[in-house]
């Protein structure tokens, strides 16, 4: 690299435990099949300095986590370097114009809003916006799914954080289901017609295609097969941007508080392990909606315990004394967790994703 060499095996040594780290913090990315695998992009770390010092970026960060120290001298150094190569690239005619420079604002994005500076992700996904116009906008994303995918996530981070509408999409023009076909007679449980029968028809057909895609998710883990990309993406792409553009108003609680809860399930698909980032908006909003729910029904008793137990695993800290009030309020008295769980996957649930970290904030509510 610029201010001494590293040997070929040390960066691609790195860059294994970049991709290891992105591996747990998108847990959703490994149960994707895209098309493009990740020994590609190998080649930027001897012809883009930005990336390389990115990548040493992100390892030696969080390793700083995981030590529970503050930012060593060799962090500050790479991101340092991380942004002064890539004003110089930027600084091109054509600078914007290959995935490697993307990816390292990608990256610099993806460590601010796990450590929790959602200012400095706002400032990258600004750059990022500016990029991907000049790079044919939203279509440009469309024939890169992993590109969007990571995008995305950082998109609804942003936007959960400030309440702002996201910087990726435009309103929707069209409501319907993301999936092609008929809806399956064994989806109508009766838990979807209470959701029917509760919230906003737009918001219904949402929640349906959430259910349906940790459905089609879990299948895939079952078979250890995965999901194509450009699919997955789609699915999950047009669920986002639905969410984030509906707004409810007070005399529509439930499909306020629907709206959140689903957001805050998003969330989970995008974390760094043994660390909650505060999201604003998302946090404040559910909490005050949360807070004033009843449920007169079974299914929306189930509903209810879903959207505490989501909040338990995505925002809130499991201490909230009222947390563990609103949970006993609608958990099945003497169930364990095999039982709640069960009720969990009758809303919406990934398994791999969702079980451990659900778990983990059952066993608070117990104590």
């Amino acid at each position: 690299m610029d201010e001494g060499e590293v040997g070929s095996t040390a960066l691609v040594a790195e860059f294994l435990k970049f991709n290891s780290f992105k591996g747990s913090t998108f847990p959703l990315k490994e149960k994707i099949e895209f098309e493009v695998a990740e020994e590609v992009y190998i080649p930027w770390l001897f012809n883009d300095l930005a990336y390389a010092h990115s990548v040493f970026l992100a390892t030696s960060a969080i390793n700083d986590f995981r030590e529970g120290r503050p930012f060593t001298r060799t962090t500050l150094y790479h991101l340092k370097s991380t942004i002064k190569h890539l004003n110089k690239k930027l600084a091109k005619d054509d600078g914007y114009a290959s995935d490697s420079t993307t990816y390292t604002i990608i990256t610099l994005a993806m460590l601010s809003t796990l450590f929790g500076d959602l200012s400095a992700v706002r400032a990258h996904m600004a750059g990022l916006q500016r990029i991907v116009g000049l790079r044919g906008g939203e279509e440009s994303l469309a024939k890169r799914p992993k590109q969007s995918f990571m995008m995305n996530s950082l998109d609804l981070a942003s936007s959960v954080d400030s309440g702002c509408f996201p910087y990726y999409s435009v309103e929707p023009d069209d409501w319907r289901s993301a999936f092609s076909g008929p809806p399956l007679a064994s989806d109508m449980t009766s838990l979807f017609l209470c959701v029917v029968g509760l919230v906003d028809a737009r918001l219904a057909t949402v929640f349906h295609d959430l259910q349906r895609l940790t459905r089609l998710s879990n299948t895939h883990a079952q078979r250890h097969s995965r999901l194509k990309g450009d699919l997955f993406q789609h699915l999950l792409g047009s669920i986002q941007r639905r969410l984030l553009w509906l707004r409810y108003p007070p005399d529509q609680p439930w499909s306020e508080r629907l709206r959140l809860g689903m957001l805050a399930f998003l969330t989970t698909s995008f974390r760094l392990p043994g660390r909650m980032v505060s999201f604003k908006y998302l946090a404040s909003n559910f909490r005050t909606s949360l807070q004033t729910m009843a449920a007169s029904t079974a299914d929306m008793q189930t509903l209810a315990a879903w959207l505490v137990l989501v909040g338990a695993m995505s925002v809130f800290e499991h201490s909230e004394q009222w947390l563990q009030a609103k949970w006993s309020d609608f958990a099945v008295p003497g169930d364990t967790w095999e039982i709640a769980r069960r009720r969990m996957v009758s809303v919406a649930w990934i398994d791999d994703v969702h079980d451990e970290p659900g778990r983990l904030a059952y066993a608070a509510f117990k104590y």
